[in-house]
């Protein structure tokens, strides 16, 4: 990723990417580190872990944090790489908003953590949902559904 966007998923003082472990149990770092990331121009990020639901949500949120930084969607000159006979410069239609509109509906948990999720919902709020992502797997309103029949049959005991 550009040097600009890796401020962005670090964050100040190194709180964004402090939360990574906190939230999806993952182990998150960018290289080059200190003093000789100030004169790289691009830098990399690594993220572990063994669950792939897991894995998928917390590279999905380093994605994000890399299309919300300014300088991301700035304009590519085709000069820039008139030097490369093979180049194709590619740009992303996605705009930040839209990312910004995706985000209540990206799942960034495991299955199970999913799972767990809705039926704390259900059991605070009565209402029944899904998990908003399309990934399989993971519960749908009609699974919750099936739960909460069987938690209202014991909750009656």
């Amino acid at each position: 990723m550009p040097n600009t966007s890796a401020g962005m998923v670090i964050g100040k003082h190194r709180t964004t990417i402090k939360l990574f472990p906190k939230h999806f149990g993952c182990q998150i770092q960018v290289f080059p580190k200190s003093v000789e990331a100030k004169a790289a121009l691009e830098r990399v990020v690594t993220v572990a872990h063994e669950d792939s639901a897991i894995l998928l949500g917390a590279v999905r949120r380093v994605l994000q944090k890399v299309a919300l930084d300014p300088h991301h969607c700035s304009e590519i000159k085709d000069e820039d790489f008139k030097d490369n006979k093979n180049s194709q410069i590619v740009r992303s239609p996605v705009k930040v908003e839209e990312i910004e509109e995706m985000k209540p509906f990206l799942c960034t948990k495991s299955e199970k953590m999913c799972f767990n999720r809705l039926k704390e919902e259900y059991m605070l709020t009565g209402e029944i949902g899904g998990c908003p992502t399309p990934v399989s797997d993971h519960p749908t309103a009609d699974d919750i559904r099936q739960w909460a029949i069987g938690y209202e049959a014991i909750r009656k005991y």
